[in-house]
């Protein structure tokens, strides 16, 4: 197996149905090497705006750690708020931590957020946004790239020019970011047929590795999918990634 860990899970201290002792449960039943908690930490939820409750997550998680067969990483999701490359994540939070996802979500002004009416200046500015938060020192893992398939105007991943890809991969290669590629990302593309998808996406995460970008896997459990990857999996064998570039989790410990 190129990978067996869940690196994207979310619970009860953001939107998800069990609590942090559980959802490492369900990481040791499934067998992993690997858990990652990572929690939503944008505008508006629980750990974001409630005084001392960051902490008090973190004490969770690192008191799990302590009795699980499987490895515990405190983590947390964090998300894109502009194409200037911003996150909702500052330093002294970002060092209390050991894995850090971003992804493009409903504050990412510019794409999600206020998207632009013409389909070639929204793919302008998705470049632009992953290009630009590329270089922020404040996240490890993209998380779900290119999930722009709820968009009033769906954007498919075949519709993204094979250049603009190309300057994405390389900016996240030469910054060291990992490409998540996550189980239910087919989720956010409710039009198309789950193998029209996967053919499309298996493109984009072979350009990706050709052009030497690392990769992460995870569920983005929010009731009992922990360690359910093989989609993931599947991807990753049909874009020819190598195991050299499927990223071991005690990396992000390293660096720390």
């Amino acid at each position: 197996m190129m990978a067996n860990y869940d690196l994207h899970t979310h619970t009860t201290f953001s939107d998800g149905a069990h609590t942090v002792d559980i959802t490492v449960k369900f990481a040791e039943a499934m067998g992993l090497e690997a858990v990652a908690i990572t929690d939503h930490l944008t505008p508006g939820t629980r750990l974001y705006e409630e005084e001392g409750l960051l902490d008090i997550y973190l004490k969770e998680v690192e008191r799990a750690s302590k009795w699980a067969d499987v490895l515990v990483l405190k983590g947390a999701e964090a998300t894109i708020l502009d194409l200037e490359g911003h996150i909702s994540m500052d330093d002294e939070t970002f060092s209390k931590l050991d894995v850090v996802l971003v992804d493009l979500g409903g504050h990412s002004r510019g794409i999600i957020r206020d998207p632009p009416k013409s389909r070639s200046k929204l793919l302008a500015n998705v470049t632009k946004c992953v290009v630009e938060v590329a270089s922020n020192p404040l996240f490890h893992v993209l998380a779900h790239p290119f999930s722009l398939g709820r968009l009033p105007e769906p954007i498919e991943p075949s519709h993204i020019p094979q250049e603009d890809l190309r300057e994405m991969a390389q900016a996240m290669r030469e910054n060291g970011k990992v490409f998540e590629v996550m189980n239910c990302t087919f989720w956010w593309f409710p039009r198309m047929e789950v193998k029209r998808f996967t053919e499309q996406y298996v493109d984009i995460v072979r350009t990706f590795a050709q052009e030497g970008v690392s990769f992460s896997v995870g569920s983005d459990d929010h009731r009992t999918g922990v360690g359910n990857i093989g989609w993931s999996l599947r991807v990753l064998r049909e874009a020819e990634v190598t195991p050299e570039q499927i990223v071991d989790p005690k990396a992000f410990l390293d660096r720390t």
